[in-house]
């Protein structure tokens, strides 16, 4: 499936963090990233790349997601 502009930033932002530092990102980091002022907002759109099955994520740990298909 297709990814909207914002899915595609999330998602960059989630490969860089990982690769600079070899951790994921939890959500609140994201949405500072982001300059969102909502963590609802990055949930909705890590939900959304999960289903689209860019992400895995293990919903036990904060820093869980595994990126599975980079762009």
């Amino acid at each position: 499936m297709k990814l909207t502009a914002k899915e595609t930033k999330l998602l960059y932002t989630i490969e860089k963090c990982i690769d600079d530092n070899t951790i994921s990102p939890t959500v609140r980091e994201l949405a500072t990233l982001l300059k969102l002022k909502s963590t609802a907002s990055v949930a909705r759109y890590i939900t959304k790349l999960e289903e689209k099955g860019y992400i895995t994520k293990i919903s036990s740990s904060p820093r869980s997601i595994k990126v599975t298909v980079r762009i």
